[in-house]
């Protein structure tokens, strides 16, 4: 398969988003200002009567994101062993 069409297009691509990247932020600021809709948040179908006390607190998710980055974190077990030193 020749290649050979695929630069002249992603260099194109390039370009383009090279432009976009000052136009943008130049109409955004050259825009009317206008303001914003009052912020709403959403009202639940069936309110809890309370919440649980974990989920306000910052304990639980401590947990859970002490949890998630021991999982992605090399475990001293599957650490390669140093080719200079012997098994014993």
């Amino acid at each position: 398969m020749d290649h050979r069409p695929l630069p002249p297009i992603f260099g194109g691509a390039i370009v383009v988003s090279g432009v976009l990247f000052f136009i943008v932020p130049a109409r955004g600021q050259t825009a009317l200002r206008t303001e914003p809709a009052a912020y709403r948040f959403s009202v639940a179908v069936h309110p809890p009567r309370s919440l649980p006390a974990a989920l306000n607190g910052f304990a639980l998710w401590l947990v859970i994101s002490a949890s998630v980055a021991r999982s992605f974190a090399p475990s001293a077990s599957k650490q390669r062993r140093s080719p200079l030193r012997r098994a014993s």
